[in-house]
């Protein structure tokens, strides 16, 4: 006769669910981590790609200068370049744009204003479409290229005369999460 089925003790299911706790508890720590690992590399590549974008453009703007003033709204005469504390102005030559027919496109002239609001701790651009405008609204709106900033820093050498714009450019960008961001260009 054969002994009958035989179940498995209290202390051996006591210890067989320790384990299976035991290798959850170690399973959920590994997604846990990785999960929280996607959302820093996430967040590191999505601040890489803001700073490719400012930098492109910044570098864009300052290889696109032209010795040209820029007349404003009210007929004053700003020249083409102008730099102080917190703020870069160029004239910029060769900026494509769709004529008033939509159907060409224009090698035109622009303005740009690089800003630092200290208060907000941002970076922003905007733009005058043309170096004469005859109406203040004509100016695009100031979009923000990058927050955290702390300072921004123009400095440039100087320029063969009253209306040439300086030989070289150098933008230094002081920001809290990426440090310091220099970017130089030779109109």
């Amino acid at each position: 006769m054969s002994a009958p089925p035989r179940g498995f003790t209290l202390l051996e299911l006591v210890v067989s669910l320790a384990i299976f706790t035991l290798v959850a508890a170690m399973g959920l720590q590994a997604v846990t981590g990785t999960l929280h690992q996607n959302r820093v590399l996430d967040q590191s590549q999505a601040d890489m790609v803001e700073i490719q974008r400012l930098m492109t453009q910044l570098r864009r703007d300052l290889d696109a200068a032209v010795p040209v003033p820029f007349t404003t709204p009210l007929g004053d005469q700003e020249p083409a370049y102008q730099a102080e504390e917190g703020r870069l102005r160029l004239s910029l030559g060769g900026q494509m744009r769709l004529t008033e027919s939509r159907d060409s496109l224009d090698a035109g002239f622009a303005r740009v204003i690089w800003t630092h609001d200290a208060a907000a701790g941002t970076l922003t651009r905007q733009v005058w479409p043309v170096l004469a405008p005859r109406d203040p609204d004509q100016i695009g709106p100031a979009r923000v290229m990058l927050s955290g900033v702390t300072g921004l820093t123009v400095t440039a050498t100087d320029a063969q005369g009253p209306a040439a714009l300086p030989r070289q450019i150098a933008v230094r960008i002081d920001t809290e999460r990426h440090g310091r961001l220099d970017v130089v260009g030779a109109p």
